[in-house]
């Protein structure tokens, strides 16, 4: 007796066009997922850096400004403000002991005193940072003026190398001023009434798209967008934010996105009126 044993039928071709279909569909779906994953991951990357990079520009700012020096006898912010160059200096005092004569001479006895700043901010020049330079002089609390020599204007101190700080990502930089009734003053003009506090902001872009900037020779456009184009002195980060909607078409989207915008206020300690 003969048996017959029935062999297993393969898959048709029909049934692995519909097999190869399903499977291209689910990795597209798949690397859409993680395509969106990742995206959110460094957008939120990108913002904590522009968290941190805002923050640090203003926290020392503030601090520095907290501790202006503000008398009659002194010139309180030297500004310069051009197509180039936005720039802040002033007189901050920070406590501290020093000794009264130079290391090894007669007169080294410590005393208490507090150490004067000149201190120095400004924009990278189309660089795509803001620099802190300072100039620390020694001032006992029994001078009346403070040794600065023959001027009460404060010098320059582009040259000046004793500290440095540098924030790389900062393509913005505006202040104003606010005086005692709410009006605001892009510059430091005379006036009867007292400036009370400096309003300061920043526009600042994450590492990648920094790179990405000076990669494609726009670090410089990105920075005039800002420098430019009108200043924060009524509509605040608001001008900023209009100046880029209009012309961030040049600029790659990611770079756009990743641009952020800080702004603070800082009270200063002693109302200050323009001579």
């Amino acid at each position: 007796m003969k048996i017959c044993r029935k062999e297993p039928a393969g898959f048709t071709l029909i049934e692995l066009l519909v097999a190869t279909a399903i499977i291209a569909l689910m990795l597209a779906i798949f690397s859409q997922l993680v395509g969106g994953i990742t995206k959110i991951y460094q957008f939120s990357q990108a913002r904590t850096e522009n968290n941190n990079l805002g923050r640090a520009i203003l926290d020392s700012m503030a601090t520095d400004l907290k501790q202006a020096i503000i008398r009659p006898d002194l010139e309180f912010i030297a500004e310069k403000n051009t197509a180039a160059v936005r720039s802040i200096k002033f007189y901050c005092q920070r406590p501290g002991t020093f000794r009264a004569g130079a290391p090894g001479s007669n007169m080294t006895a410590a005393r208490s005193a507090s150490i004067v700043e000149y201190v120095f901010y400004r924009d990278g020049n189309d660089k795509g940072y803001i620099a802190r330079r300072d100039r620390p002089v020694s001032w006992t609390t029994s001078q009346t003026v403070i040794p600065i020599g023959n001027t009460t204007a404060i010098s320059d101190l582009d040259s000046v190398t004793e500290e440095t700080r540098i924030y790389e990502g900062m393509v913005g930089f505006d202040y104003c001023y606010l005086r005692s009734d709410g009006s605001v003053d892009s510059s430091l003009t005379s006036g009867t009434l007292p400036i009370v506090a400096l309003r300061v902001a920043v526009a600042v872009v994450e590492k990648s798209g920094l790179q990405l900037l000076k990669a494609r020779n726009q670090l410089g456009d990105m920075v005039n967008v800002f420098s430019g184009n009108g200043t924060i002195q009524n509509a605040g980060i608001k001008t900023w934010t209009d100046c880029l909607n209009q012309q961030g078409a040049r600029f790659p989207n990611r770079v756009v996105q990743g641009v952020s915008f800080y702004e603070r206020t800082v009270p200063l300690s002693t109302p200050y009126i323009v001579q």
